[in-house]
């Protein structure tokens, strides 16, 4: 009877063991839990959004460097034109309201950007 306990203790201490190695093993293992995996797709989401409203950033500062230089244009013939006919130059170039109403938008995209 004594060999039977002895070899019954001896089960359960390796079953204790065994089962605090697997404890250990399983706490090391890399898984996300739900609610990291659901940051993670959030933050997923959020980094393509940046990268699109970056995207739109650069594309309208593009059309306004554009633009710019096409009022350069325009201003600089015009004001020649405007000096040989007596004319105002400012009235020939008529883009410079179109340019001033891309500002806002231009203002709210990088205030989105620099919030982010």
């Amino acid at each position: 009877m004594k060999k039977y306990e002895q070899t019954k203790d001896a089960q359960s201490l390796l079953s204790a063991r065994l089962d605090k190695k697997i404890a250990e093993l399983q706490y090391q293992r890399p898984t996300l839990s739900d609610a990291e995996i659901t940051l993670k797709e959030e933050m997923t989401a959020e980094v393509e959004n940046i990268a699109a409203y970056k995207a739109k950033y650069e594309q309208i500062k593009r059309k306004q460097r554009y633009q710019e230089a096409q009022l350069r244009k325009v201003n600089d013939g015009t004001a020649a034109a405007a000096m040989f006919n007596g004319g105002d130059a400012d009235d020939a170039a008529g883009g410079r309201a179109e340019s001033a109403a891309l500002m806002p938008q231009l203002n709210t995209i990088k205030e989105q950007l620099t919030c982010q």
